[in-house]
């Protein structure tokens, strides 16, 4: 318990994070989509968005009362970890399959 309230006094609030990620995204949906579908894209992800915290809760909620609390946590940060790592190596993937792409056109002018 002393280690919760440890980490409650020396991180900021949680919201934050979210806020940020929040201004990423839209920072991303308007530099990544062409300005004649950034609001059906936004909408889309939004839909995703909802649905997956819907899901989420409710598997949260099977896997405390099954398991008990602190296994349903624990799994549930499990499964979050899981898919930021995999989520970030697909990213790295793409970012360099496109700098290679990028390379080989820049060969060719040359």
């Amino acid at each position: 318990m002393a280690i919760m309230l440890e980490i409650q006094r020396n991180f900021p609030d949680p919201g934050f994070g979210i806020g940020v990620l929040n201004a990423a995204f839209g920072a991303l949906v308007i530099k990544r989509t062409a300005e004649h579908r950034r609001g059906q894209v936004s909408s889309i992800a939004q839909a995703l968005s909802r649905a997956a915290a819907l899901g989420a809760l409710g598997l949260g909620g099977f896997l405390g009362s099954v398991f008990g609390p602190r296994i349903g946590f624990v799994a549930s940060g499990s499964a979050a970890l899981l898919a930021s790592l995999c989520g970030a190596a697909l990213l790295l993937l793409r970012f360099r399959e496109q700098e290679s792409v990028e390379q080989q056109l820049a060969d060719r002018v040359e």
